[in-house]
């Protein structure tokens, strides 16, 4: 055992340097204790660095879409397009659309009556569809978009049906530009439905 001060040869268990004058124990204590800590940290399991596999998910917030598209539709044009319609069915059955001159037309096309009162009616079975279909953006009921999508397509085929029945019936084109517009917008609303409503389907869950 030597002092860790002056290097000088001690008994065991000296508590201070007879030379010097330090104490003993503690220099030595203090060194067995810095040794200890030394073996510890150099045998002690190095932590690997985190991993990352991939699965982690993170979440990312989604932009708010807006709803003013489908109120415009649920509060104002599909109610307009019912009334228009059931004023327009009223008239094709009645025979309003030729101005008192319906029996006289009618007497030299007499399926043209016939064709009128069909068209008429069917204009009436939208009125109930334009209704469902703005109650239903308003309830904000799961088959919106489709309700929205059948009113347009409705509008398509039997614009296009009663054009080419009356086209054949009169043995000339029976349409005309203001129908042919009306069958593009409506191909188009179809579209744009579609896609509006399939994007808002979070929304549309009743």
């Amino acid at each position: 055992m030597f002092c860790s001060s002056c290097g000088t040869q001690l008994e065991e268990g000296t508590l201070f340097c007879p030379n010097c004058g330090n104490p003993v124990a503690q220099a030595n204590d203090a060194a067995q204790t810095q040794a200890e800590a030394s073996a510890a940290q150099a045998s002690a399991p190095v932590n690997p660095a985190p991993q990352f596999d991939g699965s982690t998910q993170y979440y990312t917030p989604q932009p708010v879409l807006g709803l003013k598209w489908a109120h415009f539709l649920g509060y104002f044009a599909l109610w307009a397009g019912a009334l228009v319609n059931l004023g327009s069915g009223i008239s094709f059955i009645t025979g309003l659309i030729y101005n008192g001159d319906a029996s006289f037309i009618y007497d030299y096309f007499p399926g043209l009556q016939v064709l009128n009162i069909l068209y008429g009616v069917c204009l009436l079975g939208t009125v109930a569809l334009n209704v469902f279909a703005a109650l239903s953006i308003i309830k904000c009921k799961k088959q919106t978009g489709l309700l929205v999508c059948l009113v347009y397509s409705a509008q398509v085929v039997l614009s296009l049906v009663y054009v080419v029945a009356g086209s054949i019936i009169l043995s000339s084109f029976a349409g005309d530009a203001s129908v042919v517009s009306s069958v593009i917008v409506s191909i188009v609303m179809i579209f744009v439905n579609r896609v509006y409503f399939n994007n808002r389907r979070d929304v549309y869950v009743n």
